[in-house]
């Protein structure tokens, strides 16, 4: 694959998709074909143009599946990066200032354990449990992003930066979550709830959410919002789907809300992280917790 070169804004994209079709005829012309080829990043990252499963190539693999070296010119190549790129955390533009400082020592230590509401102030409650356990019963008002991989990328890409959150999960749970919220530069977790603990903490029940699969869903098309990126929509969606990136669901739930919502995206996490916005603006909310390939029903062409 080959990095994004839009990361830097508008007024360097071209410039940069040049310099990078360049860069990679240059590589492929200086070094011999078993020359092994690492990545910067894992399979997946944003800061990638293109999804690999390969964690390792060679020049010669390259010469046969790399984009800037497939296309006929750098105009050609600069033209279908451009049309793949997809939206990007926006937590990133904090991300350069961040990367010139010291990162610090991780962590150390357990997070407060917080028992009552009262304590929690005005941060916000993230659950960080697998969706399922959030789906049976969570405080209401709670978000969720389970924690994986990329739970800080969702955090980064939804909450208000680096603002205060209490995180709802066991302690290992929440000791990898604030590992990986560190490692963006985003320190200010004040505490954590035990889910032990949920239900003495509220007077009334706890939330919960509903969950299905594509089998068990008997809805409309039309009445689902796929919170997919719009890269991904082109490969096609629902008929007659509401389409919204779970980033701009995120900033305007309300714009989104309504008595009843079902939500999708590939596989279930994005979805379950728009969830608890939606729910927070009064919303039922039932989330296809499954992956889209399991649809048995037609795709059609998103609207233009």
């Amino acid at each position: 694959a080959v990095g994004r070169s839009d990361l830097l804004g508008a007024d360097h994209t071209e410039a940069l998709l040049a310099h990078q079709y360049a860069s990679a005829h240059r590589i492929v012309d200086t070094l011999p074909d078993p020359s092994i080829v690492a990545p910067t990043h894992g399979s997946g990252s944003f800061c990638s143009a293109s999804d690999v499963a390969e964690s390792t190539s060679t020049v010669a693999r390259e010469k046969k599946q790399n984009p800037a070296l497939l296309a006929p010119s750098a105009e050609a190549f600069g033209m279908s990066q451009v049309l793949g790129y997809k939206q990007y955390p926006i937590y990133y533009k904090h991300m350069a200032p961040s990367n010139l400082a010291p990162l610090g020592a991780p962590p150390e230590g357990d997070l407060p354990l917080l028992t009552r509401l009262d304590d929690v102030n005005d941060a916000t409650i993230v659950d960080v449990r697998p969706f399922p356990e959030y789906a049976d019963g969570h405080l209401p008002g709670s978000l969720s992003i389970p924690v994986s991989t990329d739970d800080a990328v969702y955090m980064g890409w939804t909450l208000e930066w680096d603002s205060p959150l209490v995180l709802v999960g066991t302690e290992a749970q929440v000791a990898e979550v604030q590992l990986h919220l560190h490692r963006i530069g985003w320190d200010t977790i004040i505490g954590r709830i035990e889910p032990d603990s949920l239900d003495i903490m509220v007077d009334g029940p706890l939330a919960t959410t509903g969950s299905v699969t594509f089998d068990e869903f008997n809805g409309d098309p039309a009445d689902v919002l796929d919170v997919r990126d719009p890269v991904e929509h082109l490969a096609g969606v629902l008929p007659g789907a509401t389409l919204a990136h779970l980033a701009d669901v995120a900033k305007d739930p309300a714009r989104y809300a309504r008595d009843e919502v079902v939500i999708h995206c590939q596989g279930g996490y994005r979805a379950a992280v728009v969830a608890g916005f939606l729910e927070a603006e009064g919303s039922k909310v039932t989330v296809i917790y499954d992956s889209l390939t399991n649809y048995k029903g037609p795709l059609t062409a998103p609207a233009a």
